[in-house]
């Protein structure tokens, strides 16, 4: 009456352990990568906008931009 049942985990070669453990980190690992994009994407204009209201006008304009202010407008 052992039909059906396994005998036990089966062997698997080193190359597809490793296979495995790669695919399980860029699985875990790629989504969190491609969030951390996506809100960096989503902040930047955010934080443009908040930079720029804190600048005199004429430094808005500077090439290359600056993130941080110098002199802050009041």
């Amino acid at each position: 009456m052992t039909t059906g049942l396994r005998s036990g985990p089966r062997e698997i070669s080193s190359a597809e352990h490793r296979r495995q453990v790669l695919s399980h980190q860029l699985g875990r690992w790629v989504p969190l990568l491609a969030l951390a994009i996506m809100s960096g994407v989503i902040l930047a204009p955010i934080m443009w906008t908040i930079s720029t209201s804190l600048r005199d006008g004429v430094d808005s304009f500077t090439v290359p931009p600056k993130w941080l202010p110098t002199d802050m407008e009041v």
